[in-house]
């Protein structure tokens, strides 16, 4: 990621080209939209995450890595899991919507009412068998789970939408931790080089004082400066390893020696001048539409008063009179209705308290309208402002590295000072390490612009190292 190749990389090809992977066709999709509930490769139920090590040696690409933290993320495999958990929880709430039905056997001995009585014994005694069938229709008693049916489907939706949003957040993360990798390793390239010239000139400066060409004082000083150097180069080392793990950590495998690409990010032909800002508040908003639109039916649920019950009932039987004087066929056929008085006032506090939660979900709405409006308003004036930074930097880089040369040049022919030397050194230091700065946040101001919106992330265009 050479300063000169233009901030993150060269120049890159279209965005829309891609790597040469099989499967960058699907992670560009994932990054767009979220990818399927079941993606490519991925089982759509997983009890555990199998151990995965990457092979050390090797080049671990963009669309590699968000492939396996699709694949691998804890938070992703929840998501996945909720959502097929929602989509049985609609089939069980569907399949209450239905007849119920009740079959009864029925055998009885009818006693005489008085035993003493030989008029009450001759045939007295008599046998039941015979068998009931009921059958309960749905339609008013289980009216809500056609709205418990409805609230399940948006609950779908939900889970749905709550997993694409996962995907985004975590293709933004992982964009983020890998950018940051790349930039502090040219941060410690930087500093690596820098300390290799200081040990080259102290060893000259040392063997100049033997020689009486350089003076104690210039090695001390030397020296000194060798020594902040190696320990600004170390803390940059830790601080790379660091984000080294933070990669790792999104992607949930163990950290491994790989090469990270090279020239690979076109951050300077993002333009988002000609986005339609209802887009942001259309993907920022779509969460919270789809819990209004639950709660919606929430209401209408708690509107129902009367629950009237329809049963249809058939029996037959046969009787056996143990006078001798034979069976007897029954056969009957009914219906029941009934209607049980509801609670008014019960009801009249459950519609309030819906109408109440509607008027929260509505609040909540209308201030994530305004943020995201502000958002997009701040992104938009501060984006102009650190690409024009950043390429104001990029030039002064240039000059500054023709200028280092002539000062280390102008040291040797002893025509400057050592301090001056040093002074041009550390001032050159100090701004290529603010140009990584200032990369970084630029490239977060991109990418979460694009999050914002929902669009696709400048993601890989080639990988040339």
């Amino acid at each position: 990621m050479a300063p000169s190749s233009g901030g993150a990389g060269a120049e890159p090809a279209s965005a829309a080209s891609r790597e040469e992977s099989g499967g960058s066709e699907r992670a560009r999709v994932a990054l767009i939209a979220g990818p399927s509930a079941s993606p490519a490769g991925v089982p759509s139920r997983l009890s555990r995450i199998e151990p995965v090590t990457l092979p050390p040696g090797g080049r671990l690409t963009f669309d590699q890595a968000f492939g396996i933290t699709e694949a691998r993320n804890a938070s992703l495999v929840q998501q996945r899991s909720a959502l097929e958990r929602s989509r049985v929880s609609y089939q069980v709430v569907a399949a209450g919507y239905a007849s119920d039905w009740q079959a009864r056997l029925i055998g009885n001995v009818q006693p005489p009412l008085n035993q003493n009585s030989a008029s009450n014994r001759v045939g007295a005694y008599y046998d039941q068998t015979g068998a009931e069938l009921q059958w309960t229709l749905p339609w008013w008693h289980k009216e809500g789970v056609k709205y418990d049916s409805e609230a399940a489907q948006i609950d779908i939706a939900s889970a749905q939408s709550s997993y694409e949003d996962g995907v985004k957040d975590q293709a933004v993360n992982l964009l983020k931790a890998y950018i940051q990798v790349r930039l502090y390793e040219e941060k410690v390239r930087v500093s690596s080089e820098q300390l290799k010239v200081d040990r080259a000139r102290r060893d000259f400066m040392a063997q100049g004082a033997q020689l009486g060409t350089s003076s104690d004082l210039a090695v001390v000083l030397q020296e000194a400066d060798l020594q902040n150097q190696q320990a600004a180069t170390a803390r940059l080392k830790d601080e790379l390893n660091t984000r080294r793990q933070a990669l790792f950590d999104l992607m949930n495998v163990p950290e491994a020696d790989v090469t990270l690409c090279r020239n690979y990010f076109d951050f300077f032909s993002f333009d988002p001048s000609g986005w339609n800002p209802d887009g942001a508040i259309e993907e920022q908003t779509r969460s919270l539409k789809l819990q209004i639109a639950k709660q919606d039916v929430q209401q209408q649920k708690s509107q129902l008063t009367w629950s009237p019950e329809l049963s249809l009932r058939a029996s037959y039987g046969r009787q056996f009179n143990q006078s001798g004087s034979g069976t007897q066929d029954i056969a009957n056929f009914g219906a029941i209705l009934t209607l049980p008085f509801p609670n008014l006032s019960q009801s009249a506090a459950r519609q309030e308290l819906a109408r109440h939660d509607t008027n929260d979900l509505l609040t909540k709405l209308d201030q994530k309208v305004l943020s995201t409006q502000r958002a997009d308003r701040r992104d938009r004036a501060r984006i102009p402002t650190l690409a024009a930074n950043l390429r104001f930097r990029m030039q002064a880089m240039t000059q500054n590295r023709k200028r280092l040369a002539d000062t280390r040049h102008s040291f040797e022919l002893g025509l400057i000072t050592y301090l001056e030397l040093q002074t041009v050194e550390n001032s050159i230091i100090q701004s290529t390490q603010q140009y990584y700065d200032d990369l970084a946040d630029y490239i977060d101001a991109v990418v979460d612009h694009a999050r914002l919106y929902g669009r696709p992330l400048p993601v890989p265009t080639s990988c040339t190292g």
